[in-house]
């Protein structure tokens, strides 16, 4: 089938998939994929990958869809780190060689560097994980070329440790976000300013609706002493529902282990599916955005 015949198949595919007759167009796209070779010249694979992997999805078969979304990463990093153009790297940097002492350059240093650039990439666009991803595959090979006291080595994983920091940093500025509305809140209650001692009194008053009158100095001071007193139970409220939920989880899993039924079985496919979706999920989130640049 040459490159027009698949194009053809492939726009097929969008029409059925566009009426939702999404099994007839898992069919084509897949014909787009059969015999398909490394000197094929087939444009649409990334899509045609990514859009079977959808529709694995939405029929709720997850280990298909995973390996179909990884396909298309897998094609992204070696458009990204292709061997002719390590090759031809190579070649000027051998020529550009005049200084002995020179660490040694080979395809595989070449392909070290190439992971750390697409990893400072992947910072340009936001994506600190796959970052951190690719980072970590530049300063294995590194490991393995150098070992592990080379200045290159070490720079690599310095380099690591900034990535993996910033992920860290990340993380908690994302925990921090679901708590601000807290924050908020406690901020509100401590700008709240005390009642004011110069009112307006009714000429009409007597003395004694003056004697039952009283100014409250403290009175935001008592409001935000009470939501602090409340605030240490509910967090041990919380500590205590999660610590029964993972009891529960466990216990579950023990009693699996020594009877094998049909309860035992049903709880094991359950997690299974939430497990492969949660992987899908990652997977599709990481990837959709960087190599599409």
């Amino acid at each position: 089938m040459d490159s027009d015949a698949r194009n053809k198949l492939f726009e097929r595919g969008l029409d059925f998939e566009k009426s939702g007759k999404k099994d007839c167009a898992l069919k084509c796209y897949l014909g787009c994929l059969t015999c398909l070779q490394a000197d094929s010249h087939f444009v649409l694979l990334p899509q045609c990958l990514r859009n079977v992997a959808d529709i694995y999805f939405s029929k709720e078969e997850y280990e298909k869809a995973i390996l179909f979304i990884q396909a298309e990463k897998l094609f992204y990093e070696n458009a990204l780190i292709d061997s002719t153009d390590i090759q031809d790297t190579l070649e000027k940097l051998r020529q550009s060689e005049k200084d002995d002492n020179s660490p040694k350059v080979d395809e595989n240093s070449v392909r070290a560097d190439e992971f750390e650039h697409l990893a400072k990439l992947c910072m340009d666009q936001n994506q600190p994980h796959l970052a951190l991803e690719y980072a970590g595959k530049a300063t294995k090979i590194r490991q393995q070329i150098y070992g592990n006291d080379h200045k290159i080595t070490k720079d690599s994983l310095d380099y690591f440790a900034t990535l993996y920091a910033e992920v860290g940093r990340k993380q908690y500025s994302d925990s921090m976000t679901h708590l601000s509305p807290n924050t908020s809140r406690r901020e509100s209650l401590s700008n709240v300013s005390p009642p004011s001692i110069l009112r307006q009194r009714n000429i009409m008053e007597t003395s004694d609706e003056r004697e039952k009158k009283c100014v409250r100095f403290n009175e935001h001071i008592e409001r935000r002493v009470i939501y602090e007193e409340n605030l240490p139970t509910s967090l041990t409220v919380i500590a205590i529902l999660f610590g029964f939920i993972v009891f529960l989880i466990m216990g579950t899993w023990l009693f699996c282990i020594m009877r094998n039924d049909h309860v035992c079985r049903s709880f094991s496919a359950e997690v299974q599916y939430i497990y492969t979706r949660l992987r899908y999920l990652y997977y599709h989130y990481t990837g959709n955005k960087v190599y599409k640049n």
